[in-house]
Parts: C-alpha cells; sequence; structure tokens
C-alpha cells in the first residue's frame, strides 16, 4: 500500500493529463488532414465523373447529328443502339426499337424483285458471323407509315481485344436514287438447229506440276480458309516465320501479324472474301527494325463463292525499292 507522501499525485495526472491531450491534438491533425484528402480525392472524382459524361454526351450528339442510319446490335442480333437517322428511316423510337431484332417478317425485309431475305443472309447476322458486307441492298418497310424502300446496308462484326465478336454495327441509306440490279431470268432455249459445239476445254495443269510451283516459289505463299486458319503454306512463309514445322491449322494472324495488328488483320481477311480479285486491301505487318511483309490477297472462288485467301507475302524494303518514285 502506497504512503500518501510517496507520490506526487497532482504531478501523475498531470503527466496523464498532458499525454492525453497530445494524442487529442495528433489524432485532431490526422482527422483534418484526411479529410481534406478525402474531399481532394471526391473532387476529383466528381470531375472525372462531369468530364465522361460531357464525352458521352458529346458522342451521343454526334452519332444522333449524323444523317445515316447507325445501328448496333448484341451477339443475339437484338438491337442496343440506334441514332436519330435509324428512327427516321425505321419508323420506330428508342423505346420502340430497343430490344427487337432484324427479321424479315417485322421489317418487310425483300428483294428487289419481292422475294424475302432468308434471315441467315440478312447484314446483320452475316456480321455476326464474322463477315463484312458492303453495299447490300433491298427493300424495307418504314413501322410508322409502311412506305417500302430501297436501302443499301453495311454491315460489320464488333469485336473485343481477343478477337471475339461481341455484336454487329450497320450503317443503312436508303438507296432508291441508286441504280437497282437487272432481275433474273431464264435464257431461251437455243434451237437445235443453230446449236454450236462447245470448245474442248484445255487440260488441266496436275496436281504434282501446281504443287511443285507453289513450293518453289520466291514469295511467301499461304492458304487461308475462312475461319482465318492456315491451310496451305510454302518453305518461303516458314522461313519469313522463322520456323521448320507445319503451320496447318493455325491462326495466320496470331502467327504472322503483330499483336497490335491482329484484329485489324482478321477483318481484312474476313472483308477480302467478299471482294473482287484484285481489289482487296493488302496486309502490312512491320517489325520493329522498320522494314516487314505487305501482304496481298487473292480470294480463291469455290462452288458457293470464295471458300479461301491466298495470301502472297513479300519483304516490306523489296516492295518500297521496287515502286517508282513519283
Amino acid at each position: 500500500m502506497f504512503l500518501e507522501g510517496q507520490i506526487d499525485w497532482v504531478l501523475l495526472l498531470g503527466v496523464v493529463a498532458g499525454v492525453a491531450s497530445l494524442i487529442a491534438i495528433v489524432a485532431l491533425w490526422f482527422a483534418v488532414t484526411n479529410r481534406a484528402r478525402h474531399s481532394s480525392a471526391s473532387s476529383e472524382l466528381d470531375l472525372v465523373q462531369k468530364v465522361a459524361e460531357a464525352a458521352d454526351k458529346r458522342l451521343m450528339q454526334t452519332l444522333n447529328a449524323i444523317p445515316v442510319a447507325l445501328v448496333e446490335t448484341d451477339k443475339q442480333g437484338k438491337f442496343v443502339f440506334a441514332n436519330r437517322a435509324a428512327h427516321q428511316l425505321l419508323g420506330r423510337k428508342d423505346a420502340e426499337l430497343i430490344g427487337l431484332r432484324f427479321h424479315s417478317a417485322t421489317w418487310g425485309i425483300t428483294y428487289p424483285d419481292g422475294k424475302p431475305v432468308p434471315p441467315d443472309l440478312l447484314p446483320s447476322a452475316r456480321a455476326l458471323r464474322g463477315q463484312t458486307v458492303k453495299g447490300f441492298q433491298h427493300l424495307l418497310s418504314n413501322a410508322a407509315t409502311r412506305r417500302k424502300m430501297t436501302v443499301s446496308v453495311t454491315a460489320m462484326p464488333i469485336e473485343d481485344e481477343y478477337g471475339r465478336i461481341i455484336g454487329s454495327t450497320a450503317a443503312i441509306v436508303e438507296a432508291d436514287g441508286l441504280v437497282q440490279p437487272e432481275p433474273y431470268y431464264s435464257p431461251e432455249p437455243t434451237p437445235a438447229s443453230e446449236a454450236v459445239a462447245a470448245p474442248e476445254p484445255a487440260p488441266a495443269a496436275s496436281d504434282s506440276i501446281v504443287r511443285r510451283v507453289f513450293e518453289a516459289a520466291s514469295s511467301a505463299l499461304v492458304v487461308v480458309g475462312t475461319d482465318g486458319a492456315i491451310r496451305e503454306a510454302n518453305a518461303t512463309a516458314l522461313r519469313v516465320l522463322g520456323r521448320e514445322g507445319d503451320a496447318v491449322g493455325q491462326d495466320f494472324a496470331y502467327l504472322f501479324l503483330g499483336e497490335d495488328a491482329r484484329v485489324e488483320g482478321r477483318q481484312a481477311l474476313r472483308a477480302a472474301l467478299n471482294a473482287p480479285a484484285g481489289e482487296a486491301e493488302p496486309i502490312t505487318a512491320r517489325d520493329p527494325e522498320g522494314g516487314g511483309v505487305l501482304w496481298r490477297i487473292l480470294p480463291l472462288d469455290g462452288a458457293e463463292g470464295a471458300d479461301a485467301l491466298l495470301l502472297a507475302g513479300e519483304r516490306w524494303d523489296e516492295v518500297a525499292e521496287a515502286e517508282p518514285e513519283v
């Protein structure tokens, strides 16, 4: 038991009070500084939100001001966006349009001769399969006025950073003033007395000769299917790739293009399937040293249109030297 004279209680309580006051001051200082940081972070967050909202509003105003009907669909083919020109062309407002599909029966979509367009041949359906559709003309009925019009549709797939299709976008313009394609007709049979014998076809080159020419070509030659997978690649292409193994079955864009050019390269391959011979846009694969490979694309027609692509690669520096300066 402590005696009364052994401890100075006044001094002890004063020290405790001083320590408590010091702790209170430090806590108050932390509270003030953290409150200032919190207020600053909140202000910055509010500023970022305002800038984002202003950018979204500006983008929406720009899209609505475009005089071309623009629509976007999700992976199921349902409308998720339509600008003001699309509302006027289709005859439905946003609340009525969002969630609908581009069905032939709903919009009265037919060929110019009146035959209905099959669902799998509609531009949005083809774009969701990875195709690029340019200038597909068909009849369309305005839902409000029921007026029939001829429209020209250009549709493309929307891809994420991994090359997966997440939707489609389409531009629709009224094309009543454009030249319509001639209707299909069956030619009258030629009378037997005037029949002319067809010339005999020239003998086709054997597969062995074609294979030898393909392998001996000095240019890198690669045959790519509609899915972007490599079907054939000659020895020069494998040397460009820097490998000796077989590349058949692998993705062309993944093997021959850089990471930043693969999405654009895959889109160029899909667009080339619908391009006339000699008009497909080439693909340029650059390397860090400033050179690269220029891939020229030629569609290979099958029984039902182009079913493969032939890509001929040339060194970028060689192409630059071969082209004369203007």
